[in-house]
């Protein structure tokens, strides 16, 4: 069953997407709503940002096992819209180092 939210918390929950959401993060209104995990971050080349918002304790990208993708019981998608192109390019180069020291 789908939650319900109210306009004041649908405001909240559509200004996270102008936080800096990364992959595994919680997506968390009032201190304590979990609406669930950011399962996908989408950086497009004419800087539309997308981040796809998963159910449930675990990120579950894309590409992952359709038994894991079945057990998601809702999806919230946040549109950042235009993002200027050398905060992609930072954005992008943090992620690299990151996954370089792993």
């Amino acid at each position: 069953m789908m939650r319900r939210f109210t306009d004041e918390q649908n405001v909240k929950i559509a200004k996270k997407e102008y936080s800096q959401l990364e992959v595994n993060d919680d997506l968390i209104i009032e201190n304590s709503i979990k609406i669930g995990k950011v399962s996908q971050v989408n950086n497009k080349a004419n800087g539309e940002q997308s981040f796809i918002v998963t159910s449930g304790k675990h990120a579950v990208v894309a590409d992952a096992p359709l038994s894991e993708r079945e057990k998601v019981k809702e999806v919230t998608i946040l549109y950042r819209g235009s993002t200027e192109i050398n905060q992609i390019k930072r954005r992008t180069a943090r992620c690299a180092e990151r996954l370089a020291r792993k």
